[in-house]
């Protein structure tokens, strides 16, 4: 659960309602949002970590505001208003770049800077409507109301691949910020670990989470047997697409610690599929 205070700055609380009232069903999530590898996973893995639930629900007083931004690991967002009104202003990918100023930053308020020379959109959303946020999109969001809303960050076949750029891009920014420091780790394997470390503190997931991510969703598919044809057709686009990514990132393998067993793990894994 999440609050907004007066300055717009989202708040972590202290507990997960869907965790913790598992068979309380307050609303249910539109089918072509179902598909949500990252909460899945989280809710397996981390029962007991708030922190890592990607289910929000955002309470902020009118006038509150979200600076500037793009959604965590490149995932996909929905916002369903509950009540009150909401002003955003939503950039394609890429359009954000065009905002970049002279301290090679983006600016916190774009309410604040020209937009004329990149393309964007600005709506409000009342009460009852569902907005959708594809990856990467950058956003910022007024309450003109005091405003309820549910949101939910997620991830699946179609944007594993952003999310796997992220972390390969972002990997290799670590290891050039503290290149000169390599000469101290007792091998490659030491190094290795550290900027997974520093990797994961600075998004939340590093590579060793992504491969258990998959494992853990793809593992889930082979043994799902689900009757209705439209749940079916989902399930066998995430095997394709994590077959897909696996081959693709197969070469990433030896940057595993080695005694997580992974590398072995996805190796069988792909035989299987």
């Amino acid at each position: 659960m999440h609050h907004m205070d007066t300055f717009g700055i989202s708040k972590t609380g202290i507990f997960s309602v869907s965790r913790a009232f598992p068979e309380y069903r307050a609303y249910t999530v539109p089918l072509y949002f179902s598909s949500d590898w990252l909460n899945e996973y989280c809710d397996a893995r981390y029962p007991y970590e708030p922190d890592k639930d990607y289910r929000f629900l955002y309470l902020g007083p009118k006038g509150s505001w979200t600076p500037f931004h793009e959604d965590v690991l490149q995932s996909f967002s929905w916002s369903a208003n509950v009540s009150g009104t909401k002003k955003w202003y939503i950039f394609p990918a890429g359009e954000e770049q065009k905002l970049i100023q002279a301290d090679g930053q983006l600016p916190s308020d774009v309410t604040s800077v020209d937009l004329s020379g990149c393309v964007h959109f600005v709506f409000v959303q009342r009460p009852g409507e569902v907005i959708f946020i594809p990856s990467g999109w950058h956003h910022q969001v007024h309450n003109l109301d005091t405003t309820l809303s549910v949101n939910h960050n997620w991830i699946n076949a179609a944007t594993v691949g952003n999310l796997w750029n992220l972390l390969r891009d972002s990997l290799n920014k670590v290891k050039q910020e503290i290149e000169d420091c390599a000469a101290d780790f007792v091998d490659a394997h030491e190094w290795n670990r550290q900027c997974q470390m520093i990797l994961k503190a600075d998004l939340g997931m590093n590579y060793p989470e992504f491969f258990d991510l998959l494992l853990f969703i793809g593992t889930r598919r082979i043994q799902c047997d689900n009757e209705h044809e439209q749940y079916e057709f989902v399930r066998m686009k995430d095997i394709e697409s994590i077959r897909g990514t696996f081959k693709q990132v197969e070469f990433s393998l030896d940057e595993l610690p080695r005694e997580d067993g992974a590398p072995d793990a996805i190796r069988k894994f792909l035989e299987v599929l």
